[in-house]
């Protein structure tokens, strides 16, 4: 195993300006990634924030995963070989994430297919998807994880045994003598596959947005919009993220063009907007979770102190004496989301 630079490939980042750049791009999805992720599993998992269906709470889990994964171990490394300008974690780790970052990688992608599926099924039959479970959507996912293992048994059955660290990219990938006639059909398996699933389930869903809308105005009720809306962004952030990737690996096995280093670089780095993007999509669609957000914003600003309690103090003024009727804005924030969530149950 080799984790030195492939020697076919020509740097293009000498500029360290355009590095920092990058480390600064790959920083900020870090650090968004990491907070909104794990937000999202402590509030669907202990908080029961997300209300909506609970087989679309536990695939939003499953991608939530995936994406924390994804930043540890191929954004990380990223960052830190920017700022360095060369692989400095060892073998151990250059093998490590060169397996490892695809599987996770695929496995999300499933996963967002899995998303767009279950909703249309939802929607299409409403009465029988009241049954449906949390256990049945997590041994779907099972499946989707157990298959994203094809990439690492594609490398051992191609006779891949070197990861290289792409300079192109600054992370490690492997290198096979036979990845150009098979990566064709692995891309096509693992990328395209999910791509047509994605888009042959969202529209059927927006259009049936479109007339639940239409029809909620004409009843003068309540638009059903924050569920299918969820699931349509998130897969068409997923799908601009693609794109470029996608585009690339067309120009590289169909036209008789040289490889472009700054499109693959674009890429690949294009990824990360799909990881980003999960967390606002979800702030901004799911009413319950934007609620929960706002009262945790309120909590932290009162143990700051930048925000006074709506309760009193005793007229001894003792800070530690406090009556009971001090509540704090974000309590009272907390029951009126708690009262509203079991008038939506009833």
């Amino acid at each position: 195993m080799n984790n030195t630079t492939d020697p076919t490939i020509t740097p293009t980042l000498d500029n360290k300006w355009v590095r920092y750049s990058w480390a600064t791009y790959h920083l900020l999805v870090l650090f968004s990634s990491l907070i909104g992720d794990s937000l999202v599993l402590y509030a669907s998992s202990c908080r029961k924030a997300l209300k909506v269906h609970p087989i679309i709470v536990t695939v939003i889990q499953h991608i939530a995963v995936s994406d924390l994964a994804v930043v540890l171990l191929r954004v990380l490394p990223r960052i830190i070989s920017f700022f360095a300008n060369s692989w400095i974690l060892g073998d151990v780790t250059c093998s490590l994430t060169a397996y490892a970052n695809p599987v996770f990688f695929y496995a999300g992608t499933y996963f967002v297919a899995v998303l767009t599926t279950s909703k249309l099924l939802i929607l299409k039959n409403p009465i029988g998807a009241v049954t449906w479970s949390r256990q049945r959507a997590h041994h779907v996912c099972s499946v989707f994880w157990v298959l994203s293992l094809l990439y690492p048994v594609f490398l051992h059955t191609a006779g891949s045994n070197l990861a290289h660290f792409d300079i192109r990219i600054y992370s490690c990938r492997y290198v096979t003598e036979r990845w150009d006639t098979a990566s064709l059909v692995l891309t096509y398996v693992l990328m395209v596959v999910p791509a047509v699933i994605i888009i042959g389930t969202t529209v059927p869903a927006l259009r049936y947005l479109a007339l639940a809308r239409q029809a909620a105005r004409r009843a003068r009720g309540v638009d059903p919009w924050h569920g299918t809306l969820t699931v349509s962004l998130t897969a068409i952030f997923y799908l601009i993220s693609n794109f470029p990737l996608f585009v690339y690996y067309i120009c590289k096995h169909f036209f008789s063009k040289p490889d472009s280093a700054r499109l693959f670089r674009i890429g690949i780095y294009c990824l990360s907007i799909n990881v980003v993007s999960n967390f606002y999509i979800y702030a901004l669609t799911i009413r319950s979770f934007r609620r929960y957000l706002r009262s945790c914003w309120y909590s932290w600003l009162v143990r700051l102190g930048l925000r006074d309690t709506s309760g009193v103090l005793d007229k001894r003024g003792s800070a530690g004496q406090v009556t009971l009727r001090m509540l704090t804005k974000t309590t009272i924030i907390s029951l009126r989301v708690q009262q509203s969530d079991d008038i939506v149950k009833k």
